[in-house]
């Protein structure tokens, strides 16, 4: 007989905070998410850099929609599904108090088109 793996379910999970565990201190992992972003600013597209201009976008919608919880850009997560991008890079939201955006909707691509 084949073993077969099933997660426990949510709410049997125990989450504990455990700081002393930590490898890096929150301070230093805010300051280190900032400088990502700071950087990926400044690698975003541009008109002097003639390798950016070859870059299209691959999807129609996107650039255009965004997230309603950090105002964030909404991308292609998957396949077909659009997700907040801040929220899978966890970067901290200053208008949000430094915290990650806490947005976990998808919408399909198709459905949006339709609309």
């Amino acid at each position: 007989m084949k073993r077969v793996a099933r997660p426990n379910d949510r709410d049997d999970w125990i989450i504990i905070e455990q700081a002393e565990l930590r490898i890096v201190t929150d301070v230093l992992w805010t300051a280190v998410k900032k400088r990502q972003m700071e950087v990926e600013q400044s690698f975003s597209r541009t008109t002097t850099n003639r390798l950016n201009k070859a870059h299209q976008p691959q999807y129609l919608l996107s650039g255009v929609l965004e997230c309603a919880h950090c105002f964030g850009p909404y991308a292609i997560m998957s396949k077909n599904r659009y997700g907040c991008t801040n929220r899978q890079k966890k970067l901290p939201i200053d208008h949000l108090g430094g915290i990650v955006c806490t947005n976990s909707k998808v919408a399909r691509a198709d459905h949006i088109a339709e609309q």
